[in-house]
């Protein structure tokens, strides 16, 4: 278990910083009723998926500026490292073992996604998860965050400025990396 979150860990700083070297880029409309995705994904601003399913078939980065339309289902043992900034009409289901990264780096990102488990929850290995990262974001409100990170297992907070005002919770726990400051405005 160990190594697989050493090699989950690793892969997770390469989402961050790394724009899709190789990706398939999607401009325009395609549609149909089930989608494949083996490789990272790039959905423009103006395209639109819409497939009734969208299979991640492998671990990968998917951009979404544009719309998604169609359920999404990531496969058992799977990462998606999703940074999305347009809009996903569908519900996003995460295999067993798989992992979803909901990437936020700025306020775009903030957008709510419809996340589904499988029934049988598992330990170790066969557990899914999902974790929202905010990483360089300067000035978001907590509320927010706490919000898109309602259904998640971990907020994980790195390098931001976050916007907090006393009082406001979270249900979920919260991992802080690097700098991250609150700014607490007016405060009292």
């Amino acid at each position: 278990m160990k190594k697989l979150r050493n090699i989950l860990s690793r892969i997770f700083v390469l989402a961050l910083f790394c724009h899709p070297a190789a990706a398939e880029v999607f401009e325009g409309y395609y549609g149909g009723e089930n989608r494949n995705l083996y490789e990272n994904s790039v959905v423009l601003e103006k395209a639109l998926l819409e497939f009734q399913n969208l299979y991640i078939r492998d671990s990968l980065i998917l951009e979404n500026y544009g719309t998604i339309s169609g359920d999404i289902f990531i496969d058992s043992q799977k990462s998606l490292f999703l940074k999305n900034s347009g809009t996903i009409s569908g519900g996003i289901s995460i295999g067993v073992g798989a992992n979803l990264f909901l990437v936020v780096n700025d306020a775009d990102g903030l957008g709510a996604i419809n996340i589904a488990r499988p029934e049988a929850q598992f330990f170790g290995e066969d557990s899914s998860s999902f974790t929202v990262l905010v990483d360089g974001v300067n000035g978001l409100d907590f509320a927010g965050l706490s919000s898109v990170a309602a259904n998640a297992d971990k907020l994980v907070l790195k390098d931001s400025t976050i916007n907090f005002t006393p009082g406001t919770a979270a249900d979920v726990p919260i991992e802080l990396s690097g700098e991250v400051i609150f700014n607490l405005g007016d405060a009292k």
